[in-house]
């Protein structure tokens, strides 16, 4: 950070975590910035106590900053009011207890993450985090025993190819059984129906220890999700698989799956907490009126939109 440090002219204080005080490297009193460590800010404010001062909604709770798929990635600017909103959109569809479990793994500088620890906050859920080490991270699941697993497609597709190769390579009687136990479960689910539990017990119970054996919920994000794979997920895991479709700007939820839609392949209906609107792209050809699939941008508005780009009104 330092040989970058003239980019950012307004940074006055550096605070380093881990390390000790006569290891952090003093700058020349001309950058006017000062690095500190962590433990020595904790020792400095222990000696001067506030009064707690509740933040009120439109105050700023966090810059969050998008992912720069559209360009250079931009400061959202997010208020408590937004993640309030936010989350209580989310209750109207989810119900979460306080003996839920939540492994949290996904990297808290994205919004899906963000949102998700708010979440675990409102609901009372008890929150564990893994090691930092993503080749660990099966070993963190199967300590924790989550009922709640946040995921992105990327991690599930990997699930699935393990599972999947791990079932052919058995091979015989086995890969027939987990074909007959899948397609068996699949029809049920299909036609709204319990699946008989004879199959959990014979194939899909030692699956559901890949996870800890505990999971009732898994919700997936930031990208599109194959519909295959959700399937997937739903039976060999047993539980409610969720895909929502949301932005940093919206402090994540725009939409989700609703409870007890079986169908794959969409992002649900609209979060309580926004409205959404398909607005007419003449250029491209998509109109609200298109048939059977009406076409356009996709503008929302709600107590959940951002304020602004932080110092980018262009931009907002």
């Amino acid at each position: 950070m330092l040989s970058f440090l003239s980019d950012i002219p307004t940074v006055r204080l550096i605070v380093v975590v881990g390390g000790m005080d006569d290891q952090v490297p003093s700058l020349p009193s001309l950058t006017g910035v000062e690095i500190i460590t962590y433990s020595k800010l904790l020792n400095q404010g222990s000696g001067n106590l506030q009064p707690f001062c509740p933040p009120k909604p439109d105050d700023v709770a966090t810059i969050c900053y998008t992912s720069g798929t559209t360009g250079t990635p931009k400061g959202a600017v997010l208020t408590h009011g937004n993640f309030i909103a936010s989350v209580a959109g989310a209750t109207i569809n989810e119900k979460f207890y306080p003996s839920d479990v939540y492994i949290s793994y996904l990297p808290l500088a994205h919004i899906y993450e963000r949102a998700n620890q708010v979440m675990t906050v409102y609901f009372g859920i008890a929150v564990g985090f893994y090691q930092g080490d993503n080749m660990k991270l099966m070993d963190d699941l199967a300590a924790l025993r989550p009922t709640i697993f946040c995921s992105v497609p990327r991690l599930y597709n990997r699930i699935y190819a393990g599972i999947i190769n791990a079932v052919k390579t058995s091979g015989g009687l086995r890969e027939r059984l987990f074909n007959a136990a899948y397609n068996a479960k699949k029809q049920a689910i299909l036609h709204g129906k319990n699946p008989s539990p004879m199959w959990d017990r014979l194939v899909f119970n030692k699956i559901k220890e890949k996870l800890g054996g505990r999971v009732r919920m898994m919700v997936s994000g930031a990208s599109p999700l194959s519909p295959d794979i959700m399937d997937f997920l739903k039976i060999c895991f047993g539980g409610r698989v969720a895909e929502g479709y949301g932005m940093t700007e919206t402090t994540c939820v725009i939409s989700c799956i609703d409870e007890g839609d079986n169908l794959s392949g969409h992002v649900g209906s609209p979060s309580a907490a926004c409205e959404i609107k398909l607005v007419d792209v003449p250029e491209m050809n998509y109109t609200s009126d298109d048939q059977p699939h009406p076409r356009g941008e996709i503008c929302v508005r709600g107590p959940t939109v951002f304020q602004g780009y932080f110092k980018d009104e262009i931009q907002t």
